[in-house]
């Protein structure tokens, strides 16, 4: 067992979504509601820390390896974010912060064969696609402007995008 005892003792260390590992299974991705990223070296249980924004975290983290890296993809209440974590000297730096996305959802990727982008819903009604490698808006679609979009899901064998809304609708879009 883990526990984040190298935490502060906060109201701002509770962890809401899941922890995710990377790909090697040699460190574990958390997100406070304090938007505080976590990384826990899954053989030591070294616990490294870095604060993300001053908005709430959303969701889980999304790690890809890059390298000797893990670049870190998450949400927080005021924007989507990625950090980078070197797994040899075991520290975060800075990526990018996409803040014009209001209230945005958790991340998700679309796999590979494809060209990898990032999706996001949004309290502007909107899908959002974002460029990984800098946090771009690259094309947006309405579901309903008046209605907050939750976390996407992919179907792999469709090519499909589907979303929830606060309209109490479930959206479908091809691949964009």
């Amino acid at each position: 067992s883990i526990t984040l005892s190298a935490l502060s003792a906060s109201s701002d260390r509770h962890i809401d979504g899941s922890p995710t590992l990377n790909g090697s299974a040699s460190f574990l991705y958390a997100l406070t509601v304090g938007a505080v990223l976590i990384a826990v070296e899954t053989t030591t249980n070294s616990v490294f820390t870095t604060d993300a924004s001053t908005g709430s975290g959303v969701g889980f983290p999304i790690p890809l390896a890059n390298g000797g890296n893990d670049d870190v993809y998450f949400s927080t209440s005021d924007g989507v974010r990625k950090r980078v974590f070197d797994r040899t000297n075991k520290t975060f730096s800075a990526g990018w912060d996409n803040t014009a996305i209001s209230s945005p959802s958790a991340p998700i990727f679309v796999p590979p064969p494809g060209t990898l982008y990032l999706y996001v819903g949004s309290s502007d009604g909107k899908l959002h696609k974002l460029d990984p490698a800098n946090g771009t808006d690259l094309l947006r679609r309405t579901l309903n402007a008046s209605a907050t979009v939750g976390e996407p899901s992919f179907d792999t064998s469709s090519n499909k995008l589907y979303a929830g809304a606060s309209d109490g609708r479930i959206y479908s879009f091809d691949l964009f």
